[in-house]
């Protein structure tokens, strides 16, 4: 990230036109991201105090006052702040144009749509975090209820990977064979674990997956992880994302 971060900073001072496509693509994935954490968090602060008790932890009110209040504005500063001030900067005509006068030549970034450019970089950030989690916590599965474990787990998280791949190489060739793909695939996945989650429990699951035991316990007094809530915040996050799916879907030019 932080490579990625110096990469992104250099390229922008130069003003480089995928630079700018780039940084405005993180600011809205991290904007709207923030917006959906902000009444998670709230939620998750106002059951702190009985989630410390649990643990058997004293925490004066004062001091638990201070916790909620640094919790809320950091998640503030950089879920929404800072990713808001990078689209507000990169969205303007104004750094467009300089980056167009400084930079004529067209880059990768100018072959497909800024959104589809968007999904593009969740594909690859999904298929990068798959990855270096595999080794953690890639021996669990989630499959229609049940959970498989050991070396077919991990197979079938690379086979995830490879989907991911291929669905983002799509999305950027604006491919709408990639896109049917990906919809279909992405709703088997996303039903399977849900149906997993709901049967046996998110807790129990990473259980299996070999999480350690201090982490299952921090996780199952989050109040965010408990069934009704999972599902409730599992369904609005695929409607959203759906919604955004099939926008994209009116790029595509060929099959």
């Amino acid at each position: 990230m932080a490579i990625l971060m110096i990469w992104l900073g250099v390229g922008s001072i130069l003003a480089r036109r995928w630079a700018r496509a780039l940084l405005l693509c993180l600011g809205w994935i991290g904007l709207i991201i923030g917006l959906i954490a902000m009444p998670a968090v709230f939620l998750v602060m106002n059951s702190i105090g009985e989630t410390l008790r649990a643990q058997g932890q004293t925490v004066p009110p004062g001091t638990l006052f201070l916790i909620k209040c640094f919790a809320i504005a950091t998640t503030f500063v950089i879920y929404i702040m800072i990713p808001g001030i990078a689209v507000l900067f990169y969205l303007s005509p104004h750094v467009k144009h300089t980056c167009e006068m400084r930079d004529p030549v067209a880059r990768w970034t100018d072959r497909c749509p800024l959104p589809v450019l968007a999904l593009v970089m969740l594909m690859s950030f999904g298929a990068v975090s798959l990855l270096m989690m595999l080794p953690l916590y890639g021996g669990a599965f989630p499959l229609a209820g049940y959970v498989v474990t050991g070396a077919v787990a991990r197979l079938l998280w690379l086979i995830v990977i490879v989907f991911l791949v291929y669905a983002g190489w799509g999305f950027y060739r604006l491919d709408r064979q990639a896109w049917r793909v990906y919809l279909v695939g992405s709703v088997a996945l996303w039903t399977s674990s849900l149906v997993t989650f709901g049967r046996i429990g998110l807790v129990e699951y990473y259980r299996q997956a070999g999480m350690p035991r201090h982490q299952l316990e921090l996780m199952a007094s989050n109040p965010l992880l408990t069934p009704a809530s999972l599902l409730g915040i599992s369904a609005v996050g695929a409607a959203l994302y759906l919604s955004f799916l099939f926008y994209v879907r009116r790029f595509s030019t060929h099959s």
